[in-house]
């Protein structure tokens, strides 16, 4: 019996709130679930660690030339079926570069500028449907082929849209744009945390409340399991989107991950959360790997399954930096990817007294597939 046949029977069932706040976790019974559960959810459901999971696959090192010298990566987008790897980085602005998987650079895309298919510091930016999306800080959408030649863009000024873009995701035709930032973000004067464009060109819907953020970057979106995910940032809870019926439901919940109400009242807001750093909770990302979601918090890595219950409720994230490489030359700890992570390091025997290399690509694959 498969487990998401054993879920529809459960008595763990799901109370569907539409976007309000919800702090009763979804969890079930480790020992229960794994007498009912397939080997591979079997294994997730027993894992202590990433090392349990995930081995390491293969390292890229990044060629080095004039054009290609990398700072610090802030994303990466691996893409097999094209034998690409996209780069978003930062050195004084934020560049896109594409190398192949040997690691050979292969061109920019696009420049800096305000001129037609030109952007201002990209970020963020997603690929599907054969087309990179990238958002331009001075309000635009671009989308390109991944030889560089710009498809179309689209600019919000123009279209009086009033909200920002901080990550994005697809499904279908459709593109789906995250914020957490409540002054700037309004669809019919309402503030909201998703916005849908259709066809990425028109809005067509509007999802969840942002929370007070406190200038935390955090929270994500994500298509899992054909259908658009996000989440808040303290409350604990993962929402699904439901375009048909122009509404989102609580997907699962972590419970509360944090009370912001010390925070609120605080006369020093950034004080406060500086002070207090180690006891705040919040979520930083969602990824589908191999058909389960990992949730990374502040605190710690989870899995959900595909019904929304949490099957591994603390991962711990052992995947280290290989030996004879130096340094970490991402912004986050590392980057997920649908298979797995990368992490990004300098190979020691590439450092010479006079050139810092461009870093290497670490990629860790699932063994639970």
């Amino acid at each position: 019996m498969k487990i998401n046949n054993l879920l529809l029977i459960s008595v763990f069932i799901l109370f569907i709130v539409g976007c309000k706040k919800n702090t009763n976790k979804i969890t079930i019974d480790k020992v229960s679930l794994s007498q009912f559960a397939d080997n591979r959810t079997k294994r997730i459901i027993n894992a202590e660690k990433l090392s349990d999971l995930f081995v390491q696959a293969k390292i890229i090192d990044l060629e080095t030339t004039n054009n290609s010298l990398i700072g610090t990566i802030e994303d990466i987008i691996l893409v097999p079926e094209e034998n690409k790897i996209i780069i978003l980085h930062k050195t004084t602005k934020y560049d896109i570069l594409v190398f192949d998987f040997k690691g050979k650079f292969l061109q920019r895309i696009g420049t800096q500028g305000d001129g037609p298919g030109e952007y201002r510091n990209p970020r963020p930016i997603a690929y599907i449907n054969n087309k990179l999306v990238v958002y331009s800080q001075n309000r635009k959408l671009l989308f390109f082929k991944l030889d560089g030649s710009l498809l179309s863009e689209t600019s919000f000024s123009e279209r009086k849209w009033n909200f920002t873009i901080e990550k994005m995701s697809f499904y279908k035709s459709d593109l789906y744009v995250y914020t957490n930032n409540p002054y700037y973000n309004f669809s019919d004067n309402k503030s909201y945390r998703v916005f849908r464009l259709i066809n990425s060109t028109d809005l067509g819907g509007s999802f969840g409340k942002p929370e007070e953020t406190f200038g935390f970057d955090g929270g994500d979106i994500a298509l899992f399991k054909n259908k658009i995910i996000f989440t808040g940032i303290y409350d604990g809870n993962i929402y699904q989107i439901l375009p048909e019926k122009n509404e989102c439901l609580v997907f699962t919940s972590l419970g509360e991950l944090y009370d912001i109400e010390d925070i609120r009242k605080s006369s020093n807001k950034i004080k406060y959360i500086v002070e207090n750093i180690k006891e705040i909770n919040a979520f930083s990302k969602l990824i589908n790997i191999d058909s389960f979601l990992f949730v990374k918090t502040i605190k710690n890595l989870l899995v959900v399954d595909s019904t929304g219950i949490i099957i591994n409720e603390n991962i711990k994230d052992d995947l280290p930096i290989p030996q004879g490489f130096e340094g970490n030359a991402l912004r986050l700890q590392c980057i997920y990817y649908n298979n797995g992570f990368i992490q990004a390091s300098i190979r020691n025997s590439r450092i010479t007294e006079t050139s810092t290399p461009n870093p290497s690509l670490i990629i860790y694959e699932s063994k639970f597939h």
